[in-house]
């Protein structure tokens, strides 16, 4: 008797500072990764804050999704058959649809623009799979280059959703003007998250949320700089969750910030396209630490691609 063959996935998360590739298959526990990839692109740079992408960022996106379709067929993957998601940079770019019908023509990926609101719905999705369900109200945080998202949530039920534009690259762009980051510019940061947060402290008021799980690529090597100056023995491949000690974090956070880049890429852990971003990444954390009175962080390892494909898997709409 024949075994029936178990189905393979790949998943695109189009990220306006990274794009991740996922492949996997079902598994008991939910899915088993076969391969999972990221590449810096950094399809916002330099023009996210003006509505477009530039023709240099549209062709290393083109040419990171080329060699992301060629990965996928050694799988057995069609690249008709990806699902790509794009969010932020995509979706405010007066040329986004113009990338998206390039993307459809030379690799045969067609990419679903999704909305902040369905964005904030997927990673809910993927961080629930990681943690399972939270007994306390917490915020989950998403820190992407172009947009946050932020959703509270208690147990299996979504309290609060929304994203917010206010990603890594447009916070770099808009403040940081110096390296290290000056007090003025940090200060300017804090007057305008309070502004442009007020509906996420109105709803972080009414819900309490103490627990702060943050999820995405900031939060990974915020963990990675952790265990290696702590010498402690962890793979975040291995892990769906980690409890990162807000001492600890306040303590790596102090001197990320008063660092310059180089200063930055040497320390242990440091992933060097996450080297420029962090700094404005932490001041938001930061604000949001302090403005929600937060007592625990929990690190979640899955974020937007884990919840698309657990979407996929499920056969749901990801529009």
């Amino acid at each position: 008797m024949n075994t029936p063959e178990i189905p393979r996935y790949a998943v695109i998360d189009m990220g306006t500072n990274t794009f991740h590739l996922l492949i996997a298959e079902p598994a008991p526990e939910g899915f088993k990764v076969l391969h999972k990839e990221k590449v810096g692109v950094k399809l916002g740079k330099g023009s996210i804050n003006q509505g477009f992408l530039s023709d240099d960022a549209i062709e290393r996106g083109l040419d990171c999704l080329q060699s992301f379709a060629n990965t996928a067929v050694s799988f057995g993957i069609a690249a008709k058959d990806i699902v790509a998601t794009a969010t932020s940079a995509v979706r405010s770019a007066n040329n986004g649809q113009f990338f998206v019908e390039q993307v459809l023509a030379k690799t045969e990926i067609k990419v679903q623009v999704i909305d902040g609101s369905k964005e904030a719905q997927l990673i809910f999705e993927g961080v629930t799979a990681a943690l399972g369900k939270q007994s306390a109200a917490s915020l989950i945080m998403d820190i992407g280059g172009g947009s946050v998202e932020f959703i509270i949530a208690k147990g299996n039920e979504l309290l609060y959703k929304e994203s917010f534009e206010i990603g890594g690259q447009r916070l770099m762009e808009l403040f940081m003007d110096t390296d290290p980051i000056s007090e003025a510019a940090i200060d300017k940061i804090e007057d305008y998250l309070e502004e442009k947060l007020a509906p996420l402290l109105a709803a972080t008021n009414k819900n309490s949320p103490r627990v702060l799980v943050g999820s995405s690529g900031t939060f990974d090597t915020l963990c990675e700089i952790y265990w290696q100056t702590k010498k402690l023995d962890y793979r975040l491949e291995q892990l769906t969750q980690f409890d990162l000690p807000l001492t600890g974090y306040a303590e790596i956070a102090a001197q990320l910030v008063a660092m310059n880049k180089g200063q930055r890429l040497a320390m242990p852990g440091m992933i060097p396209l996450r080297a420029d971003m962090i700094v404005v990444a932490i001041c938001l954390i930061n604000f949001v630490i302090r403005r929600v009175a937060t007592s625990q962080l929990i690190v979640s390892t899955y974020a937007l691609k884990e919840g698309v494909l657990l979407a996929t898997m499920a056969g749901k709409s990801i529009q």
